[in-house]
């Protein structure tokens, strides 16, 4: 399959390790304490968090086993490299990646639980909170050659005392030397936001499977809306941090989203492929398909009916679906072949060609409130081949709850990043994930899909 830039591997990637769901959670330290010693061999764990750019190693939670003096703790005490894949200035590298050692900024340091939750009392658990950025922090790479994410292989962050650290435990026992494991840190990642999600998988009746995350609003005895969001070809596996971790959908558990929505159960399906696949393509790029079901469309429908059926507080008159470039692609598949059973699609970036989609199938759609968006500078997915051309027509037919946010570019509008601006203009979802989206009337996204029903 032709290579895609790494520029554009959040949506355009796929994950390639499969990773114990139970490599989500830390687990609870074992053993009995020992005696101090100044001499400390430490494990740690380390926490990963998602920004619009993908998942950021966030803090590590250092288990020095025996208690340490709160008052001995500081930022200052500790340096902190990461060793992982980056992409290097070399033409003799494949994909441009290489290995590389980057200084980590250390913000803050604390005594913690072993989640990394800052305590007041002492404690054996020392957490080191680290700055990150678009290029600070990262724990993925995309590999141009084969058109996917990866977690960085090798993984390691080294720690070390500063040369004027005065770390000791709690009986006064200096510490003097420390060597901190970097084994395994990427398998045993504790992702906080994956405490909110229950993570399954699923088996279809023709025997295709899929991974899911999914997250359920608290119970009060009311219906509540379905949302379904389809990754990226970023979020592609069988481990399914990746799906969740492939955008900010991690938004869509948070307490922004769902009090817009009045409490939204969520579902993230997961392919261990691209969902652009289709029969018969070869070795054709997945970009390329001409408007052919996806392969993984059948086993996506089953798990939505199957999951409803399992929650009968779902409100199946409030059944919204969406997703980001491949998965803006099946979102519009989905939609072609049930297009009476969704409330609302919200296809963003979305990949499905428009010259593979009939008068037919523009007509069938026409009466479902739809919000499309992407940007003018997407060099990835061409408007002018996907977007422009759909929106036109459905207009054309008298589409009667159609909405579009465009955009010049995709750049971040707030925070401590604000002005970065991704290269090849994809990222259209950090507009939404963000609560930026608003049509030419000022009508906001999110409040649109709170209202959305059959």
């Amino acid at each position: 399959m032709p290579s895609i830039s790494r520029r554009s591997f959040i949506a355009t990637g796929a994950a390639s390790m499969t990773l114990a769901f139970a490599g989500c959670s830390p687990g609870a330290a074992t053993g009995s304490q020992e005696t101090p010693s100044s001499n400390v061999a430490a494990t740690q764990l380390i926490v990963v968090e998602g920004f619009d750019w993908g998942p950021n190693v966030t803090k590590t939670v250092i288990d020095f086993g025996n208690e340490i003096d709160p008052e001995t703790i500081s930022a200052a005490a500790f340096t902190v490299s990461d060793r992982r894949q980056d992409y290097v200035d070399d033409p003799d590298a494949a994909d441009g990646v290489g290995i590389v050692e980057h200084d980590r900024t250390v913000s803050d340091a604390y005594p913690s639980d072993e989640k990394g939750n800052k305590v007041e009392e002492g404690s054996r658990y020392v957490t080191l909170d680290m700055t990150v950025g678009p290029s600070d922090g990262n724990c993925q790479i995309w590999l141009d050659s084969k058109s996917m994410n990866f977690w960085s292989d090798p993984y390691e962050l080294n720690i070390a005392l500063s040369d004027d650290a005065a770390l000791a435990f709690a009986d006064g026992t200096p510490v003097e030397t420390l060597e901190v494991s970097t084994e395994g840190l990427i398998d045993s990642m504790y992702c906080p936001v994956m405490d909110l999600f229950t993570s399954e998988s699923f088996e279809a009746s023709d025997g295709t499977a899929l991974t899911y995350a999914s997250f359920e609003p608290e119970a009060d005895d009311l219906k509540h809306p379905l949302v379904i969001w389809l990754h990226g070809a970023g979020g592609g596996g069988t481990d399914v941090r990746m799906a969740v971790y492939d955008t900010k959908c991690t938004s869509l558990v948070q307490n922004d989203f769902q009090e817009s929505m009045g409490g939204a159960y969520i579902l993230i399906p997961q392919c261990n492929g691209f969902w652009l696949q289709y029969e018969g393509m070869g070795d054709a790029d997945v970009l390329d398909n001409p408007g052919t079901d996806s392969i993984w469309k059948p086993a996506v429908l089953e798990l939505i009916d199957t999951y409803v059926e399992e929650h009968p507080d779902i409100d199946p008159g409030r059944i919204l679906v969406g997703g980001c470039s491949n998965g803006g692609y099946l979102t519009l598949d989905l939609v072609f072949e049930r297009p009476d059973y969704f409330a609302a699609a919200f296809p963003i970036s979305e990949a499905y060609r428009d010259s593979g989609i009939s008068d037919e199938m523009i007509e069938s759609i026409k009466d479902l409130p739809m919000w499309f968006v992407y940007t003018h500078a997407d060099i990835v997915v061409d408007p002018t081949v996907y977007e422009d051309p759909t929106i036109e027509r459905l207009n054309s037919v008298g589409a009667s709850d159609l909405h579009v946010s465009v955009y010049d570019d995709a750049t971040i509008l707030d925070g401590e990043f604000a002005g970065y601006t991704f290269e090849q203009g994809h990222e259209a979802w950090i507009y939404f994930f963000n609560d930026q989206c608003t049509d030419e009337d000022g009508l906001d996204m999110w409040d649109w899909l709170a209202s959305t029903a059959k």
